[in-house]
C-alpha cells in the first residue's frame, strides 16, 4: 500500500545558481568545479531559509535546529583523536579547504568562504544537506530535499521502498506496481520528466514493503551503514546486530587513500572477513588485535581529559562517541574469536589436504552401504601417502622458490627445483619441446602431491559379475538441479558436518569418524556421516565452480570466462544475502564463502541422473577413477536380492533419516527398489583396481572444469581429440552447466564428399587456424605467464594443471587441424 505520495514540486532543488559558479570558478580558478557547484548551492539553501517569501517555509520550520544535527562538518577537532584513524581524522579536519580552497599562483593555499555566509552558518546548513538529501533522480541532475520522507528513521532492515512514478490521487490503500530494484529512481515503464514538463506530473511513491498497523512508526532505507557510517554521517548510533559488526575503518578493507569510500562487501551488508588460507587470517588477527590494544590504551589516555566542546551543548555528541567506542572494541574482540575459530579450521583443512585420509573412513563407507542395503564386492584403498607442497620442497624466504628434497643428480634436482616453484612465473611456452618437457615434469609433482583413494575388487570376478549394486534411494538427493539447488545442497552437507563433532580417542587418529551419539546431532546428519567423511577435503578439489578468479587468463575462452564469472557472482551475491539474514537475526556464519564454493564444486562434480530418483550423488562409485575407455559399466536395474540376505536393498526416503542401523534395516522391508548395478567387463584379479566412465565420455577440458580431475595420460596420448569448447557450434551452458549430463564421444569433423571441401571442410579448417593463432599469440602466451599462484590454490596445482591443459588444446588444435587437412587432400 502506498505510504505517501510526494510531488516532486514540493521538493527542494539542490540546484546551484550558474551565476554563482561562475563568480567563484572566476575568482577562485584553481577551485573544483563540484564543489563549486555543491557549496554554491548550500548557500541558495540558506539564503532561502531565510527568505520568508519562499514557497517551501512550511518545510524549513520542520528542518532540526543547530543542536540537534551532527556530521563530519560539526565534529570539533578536539573530538578526533576519538576516531583514532588518521586518514579519516585528517579528512574532516581538512573540509573548509576541500570545499573553500583556493590556492593561490605562489602555490599556497587559503580559505575562501562567500562573505555573506558565516562559517558556522554553512557547517549548520552543510550537516542538513548531507544528513537529508535524496536523489538526484528522475532524469535530473541536483539533489533534493523531500518534505516527510527525511523524517523517517533509517533502519539496516527497512522493508519500505521508495520510487518516482507518474502522480495519482491520494487515495488510502492504493495499489502501486513495486519498484524494479528497491529504492531505484524511477520504475521500469517510466518516463523521466523533462525539461518543461509539469513536475506535479511526478511524485516520490512511498510503498510499504511490509503490513503495518495504526500508530506504527514508519522507517527508512538509505543505504547499508555500519555504526561509524551512521555516527560520522547522520549524528546517530543505531540499534539491532550492526552494532556488534565491525565499523568500516576497522575492516580489512578500509582504504586510507579514500577514507569515505565504502567497499562492495559494506554494500553488501558489511560482509565478513574470509580467508582462503592459515596465513591470511593470521595477519588479519594480528592486525585486529593490535587495533583492540590501541583503542583500550586510547581510552585510558583520553577519558579523564576529554569535555565538551561549545558546540556539543551538554556533551550529548561527546557521550555517543564513547559509546561507540565500547561497540568498537566490543566489535573487534568478537572478530578476533570468529577469525580464531576460522584459523583452526583452516589449519585442520591443510592438514587433511597435506595428509590422506585413513583407511578407517573408507571402511566405515563400505560398512555404511553394505547395512542400508548395498551389495559390495569391491573394496576402497586409502593412498599409502602424499607428497605434499609443504614436505616436497621448503620455501626460501627470499626467493619465494621451493627446491626438491630428491637427492638425485644435479642437473636432474635443479629441473625439479624448477618445477616445485609456488611463486615462479607460468611455464616456458616458447617452444613445444620444453612446454611438453616441463609440462611432464610438473604434473608428475601434481599426481605424487595428491594421490587418490583406489576402489579394487575384493576378491576375484569374472565378466559380468557385479562389482557393486548400490541402491539409488541411497543417493543423495539434489531436489530440482538448479545451481541454487546445488548451492542449498552444499550448504546443508557443510551445515551438518559442521554439526557433528569428531571426538577422536587414544586409539585413533584425528580424521577417524567416531560414533555420534549426541542427541543435538541431526538423524540426518548422523546417517550421512560416513558419505560426509569420505568427500574430498576442503581445498583439495579444484573446478570451474571454485576457480580463483584470477586464474582466468589461463582459459584463453570469453565465453566461458563469462560462464565461470557469472556462476562465482551468483554464488557471492546469495552468499552475501545469507550472511545479511544472519547479522539481521543477530547471529554470525561460522562457515565462509571459498567453503561453500569447494562444496559446490563437490556436488557438480558427483552428481548424477538416476532415473526416478532423479540427481543426486551416489556414494562409492564417485570414488572410483574415471577411465573414458574404461570397460566396467554401470547401469540402473532393479536390485536383486541375495539368497542370504534378508532385506531387500532399497530404502524409501524416510529410511535416510533413520541413524540406527537395525532400523534401516527394517525400514529396507520388502521393496525392490532401482539400484545402480556396476558390473565387470572383464575378468578381474584379487586387489585389482576398477575404474568407471559413468560420468561419460570427458575430454581434458570437461573432466578437469567439471570434475577437478586428470584423464590419465595414456589416453589424452591417445585422445589428441579438439576440446569440447572449441567444438563448432558447442553449447557452453549444455556442455559444463547441465547437472549430471554424461557427454557422449563427440564424432570428429569429416567432410563428406568432394563438395565439402571448399565449403564446410574449408570453413572449419579457417576457423581452427585462427583459435591456434589467439591462444599461441604472443599476447596470449604473456598474459598466460604473468599469472601467478593464488593463495586458494594451495600447492599451486590448479595452476599447474591450467598450464598442462593450455599446452594440451594447443596439441589437440594443432592434431585436429592436420586430421582436417589430411582428410581434405585424401579426397
Amino acid at each position: 500500500d502506498v505510504l505517501a505520495e510526494i510531488p516532486l514540486d514540493c521538493c527542494y532543488s539542490m540546484r546551484p545558481k550558474p551565476a554563482a559558479v561562475k563568480e567563484r570558478q572566476r575568482s577562485c580558478k584553481s577551485a573544483n568545479e563540484l564543489a563549486s557547484q555543491f557549496v554554491t548551492a548550500v548557500d541558495r539553501l540558506w539564503h532561502d531559509m531565510h527568505n520568508h517569501s519562499s514557497p517551501h517555509q512550511a518545510y524549513f520550520a520542520t528542518l532540526p535546529k543547530r543542536d540537534a544535527v551532527w556530521s563530519w562538518y560539526d565534529i570539533p577537532e578536539s573530538y578526533l583523536p576519538l576516531l583514532q584513524n588518521s586518514a579519516l581524522g585528517a579528512s574532516i579536519a581538512g573540509w573548509e579547504a576541500t570545499l573553500y580552497g583556493c590556492s593561490s599562483s605562489t602555490g599556497s593555499s587559503n580559505t575562501h568562504t562567500p562573505p555573506e555566509i558565516r562559517i558556522e552558518d554553512a557547517r549548520y546548513t552543510l550537516s542538513l544537506v548531507t544528513t537529508r538529501v535524496f536523489g538526484p533522480w528522475d532524469g535530473g541532475r541536483f539533489m533534493q530535499l523531500i518534505p516527510l520522507l527525511d523524517m523517517a528513521d533509517h533502519r539496516n532492515d527497512c522493508p519500505h521502498t521508495y520510487a518516482v512514478a507518474s502522480c495519482s490521487s491520494v487515495l488510502a490503500g492504493k495499489q502501486v506496481a513495486p519498484a524494479e530494484n528497491g529504492n531505484s529512481l524511477a520504475g521500469k515503464d517510466e518516463t523521466p520528466a523533462g525539461h518543461g514538463e509539469k513536475s506535479d506530473k511526478r511524485c516520490i511513491v512511498w510503498t510499504a514493503g511490509d503490513s503495518v498497523g495504526a500508530g506504527d512508526e514508519i522507517c527508512n532505507w538509505y543505504k547499508f551503514l555500519l555504526q561509524d557510517m551512521s555516527l560520522l554521517s547522520y549524528g546517530y548510533l543505531q540499534e539491532g546486530p550492526v552494532a556488534q559488526q565491525l565499523s568500516r575503518i576497522d575492516r580489512h578493507d578500509f582504504d586510507p587513500r579514500q577514507p569515505w569510500d565504502v567497499s562492495e562487501a559494506v554494500e553488501g551488508g558489511g560482509i565478513p572477513f574470509e580467508a582462503v588460507a592459515p596465513e591470511q587470517t593470521a595477519a588479519e588477527l594480528a592486525r585486529l588485535t593490535q587495533l583492540l590494544t590501541d583503542l583500550t590504551a586510547t581510552d585510558a589516555e583520553l577519558k579523564p581529559s576529554m569535555q565538551p566542546h561549545a558546540r556539543d551543548t551538554g556533551g550529548w555528541f561527546l557521550q555517543h562517541l564513547w559509546l561507540w567506542r565500547q561497540q568498537r572494541q566490543a566489535a573487534v574482540a568478537a572478530e578476533i574469536m570468529r577469525l580464531q575459530r576460522q584459523l583452526l579450521r583452516l589449519e585442520a583443512a591443510h592438514r587433511a589436504v597435506e595428509e590422506p585420509k585413513p583407511q578407517a573412513v573408507y571402511d566405515r563407507l563400505l560398512a555404511w552401504v553394505q547395512e542400508s542395503g548395498a551389495v559390495v564386492n569391491v573394496a576402497v584403498q586409502a593412498p599409502a601417502g602424499i607428497t605434499s607442497p609443504a614436505s616436497a620442497c621448503k620455501a626460501d624466504a627470499a626467493s619465494t622458490s621451493c627446491s626438491s628434497s630428491s637427492s638425485s643428480s644435479s642437473s636432474s634436482s635443479q629441473q625439479r627445483s624448477q618445477h616445485n616453484t609456488h611463486e615462479q612465473q607460468a611455464p616456458v611456452e616458447a617452444s613445444a619441446e620444453t612446454a611438453d618437457e616441463q609440462g611432464h615434469s610438473k604434473l608428475l609433482d601434481v599426481r605424487q602431491q595428491q594421490q587418490q583413494q583406489a576402489v579394487v575388487a575384493a576378491h576375484a570376478l569374472k565378466a559380468g559379475e557385479v562389482l557393486a549394486a548400490i541402491p539409488v534411494s541411497l543417493a543423495y538427493p539434489i531436489q530440482g538441479g538448479s545451481s541454487d539447488d546445488i548451492e542449498e545442497a552444499a550448504l546443508q552437507i557443510l551445515l551438518d558436518m559442521q554439526s557433528l563433532s569428531v571426538k577422536p580417542d587414544s586409539n585413533s587418529t584425528a580424521n577417524t569418524p567416531q560414533p555420534y551419539e549426541d542427541a543435538a546431532v541431526s538423524s540426518r546428519a548422523a546417517f550421512w556421516q560416513p558419505f560426509y567423511a569420505a568427500l574430498p577435503a576442503y581445498g583439495s578439489l579444484k573446478t570451474m565452480h571454485n576457480m580463483p578468479a584470477s586464474y582466468m587468463p589461463l582459459l584463453q575462452h570469453t565465453e566461458l570466462e563469462h560462464l565461470v564469472k557469472d556462476a562465482a557472482l551468483q554464488t557471492e551475491l546469495s552468499w552475501a544475502e545469507r550472511l545479511q539474514a544472519s547479522a539481521d537475526a543477530g547471529s554470525s556464519s561460522l562457515l565462509t564463502l571459498a567453503e561453500l564454493k569447494h562444496m559446490i564444486a563437490v556436488v557438480s562434480s558427483r552428481l548424477q541422473v538416476l532415473g526416478p530418483a532423479g540427481l543426486g550423488m551416489l556414494p562409492l562409485l564417485d570414488l572410483a577413477r574415471h577411465d573414458n575407455a574404461c570397460p566396467h559399466t554401470t547401469e540402473l536395474e532393479p536390485c536383486t536380492i541375495p539368497p542370504d540376505t534378508p532385506a531387500a536393498p532399497y530404502q524409501t526416503q524416510g529410511c535416510q533419516d533413520t541413524a540406527n542401523a537395525a532400523s534401516r534395516s527394517s525400514c529396507a522391508a520388502a521393496d525392490e527398489g532401482v539400484c545402480m548395478v556396476w558390473r565387470a567387463g572383464g575378468d578381474v584379479a584379487a586387489g585389482q583396481e576398477v575404474c568407471s566412465r559413468h560420468r561419460g565420455y570427458l575430454l581434458p577440458d570437461v573432466a578437469l572444469l567439471l570434475h577437478g580431475m586428470e584423464l590419465p595420460e595414456q589416453q589424452q596420448q591417445q585422445q589428441q581429440q579438439l576440446f569440447a569448447i572449441d567444438t563448432s557450434g558447442v553449447d557452453l551452458q549444455e556442455l559444463l552447466g547441465s547437472p549430471g549430463a554424461t557427454p557422449e564421444q563427440p564424432p570428429p569433423f569429416k567432410p563428406q564428399d568432394v563438395e565439402g571441401i571448399a565449403g564446410a571442410a574449408s570453413a572449419e579448417l579457417q576457423r581452427l587456424k585462427q583459435l591456434l593463432q589467439n591462444i599461441t599469440s604472443n599476447e596470449q602466451i604473456e598474459a598466460a605467464g604473468a599469472v601467478q599462484p593464488s593463495p586458494e590454490d594451495w600447492g599451486s596445482r590448479l595452476l599447474w594443471r591450467l598450464h598442462a591443459l593450455r599446452r594440451q588444446r594447443i596439441a589437440a588444435t594443432e592434431a585436429e587441424i592436420g586430421r582436417i587437412a589430411a582428410a581434405v587432400a585424401h579426397l
